[in-house]
């Protein structure tokens, strides 16, 4: 799974909790807790924060290649 060979089995699998938090709510009408969505939160933003800043640290690096070209 590319999922996996990005971000690890462990994080893959707790998005896949994160899933079910969501079918819980919308097919049995189960609000997942403040604690539960403040964790899923916490771990989708460290993922964004994990590629956006891996392509804005690329891409500063390429300015950087080109200054000194």
């Amino acid at each position: 799974d590319q999922l996996e060979y990005l971000l690890g089995k462990k994080v893959v699998s707790t998005l896949h909790a994160f899933r079910f938090f969501g079918n819980k709510a919308v097919h049995n009408l189960i609000a997942p807790t403040n604690l539960e969505l403040h964790r899923a939160l916490v771990v989708i933003e460290y993922i964004m924060g994990f590629f956006y800043g891996l392509e804005e640290s690329s891409n500063s690096f390429k300015e950087l290649k080109k200054d000194d070209d």
